[in-house]
Formats: C-alpha cells, sequence, structure tokens
C-alpha cells in the first residue's frame, strides 16, 4: 500500500503562494508595460517619422536618419520579446 502525503494549509504553504503570485503579478505588469511602450515606438512612432508617399523619399529619410530608423527596430523586437514572455506566462 502507497501513502499519499498532503501538504496542509500552513500559513508558510499559504505565504509561499501568494509570493508566487505575486511575483507572476509583477513580471507580467512589467512585459506589458514594455511591450506598450516599445510597441508604441517600433510600431508606430519611430516609422512615422519616415513614412511619405515617395520610396525614394522614404529610402533618402531612414538614409539621413539611420540611428532613429535602428533605434525603431530595436524597440520593435523589445516589444516581440515582451509579447513572447506574455504568451508564455
Amino acid at each position: 500500500m502507497t501513502t499519499v502525503s498532503y501538504e496542509i494549509d500552513t500559513p508558510a504553504v499559504l505565504e509561499r503562494e501568494r509570493r508566487s503570485i505575486q511575483t507572476y503579478t509583477r513580471i507580467t505588469g512589467l512585459l506589458l508595460a514594455l511591450s506598450m511602450v516599445f510597441g508604441f515606438l517600433g510600431e508606430w512612432y519611430i516609422p512615422s517619422r519616415f513614412m511619405s508617399g515617395d520610396a525614394a523619399a522614404v529610402a533618402q529619410n531612414i538614409a539621413g536618419s539611420q540611428l532613429l530608423y535602428r533605434f525603431g527596430f530595436a524597440a520593435y523586437l523589445v516589444e516581440a520579446i515582451s509579447d513572447i514572455g506574455l504568451s508564455l506566462l
């Protein structure tokens, strides 16, 4: 016969569970905030600085401000990684 041991809901066990839930909540909040801020920058604000109706003008804008273009791409990557983290939680 096998015996099954059950963990009793002692104050220490309940405190550990509460901390675990708070940790997940804080991580989720941080990832959501990162996703919102960097998503705004990487998907809307920075690309809107380069876009116009003419493809040649867009290429000229990108060539004229490569650092801003690279920052926009990096912001998009941070947003994408945050979204992956959120989907895993």
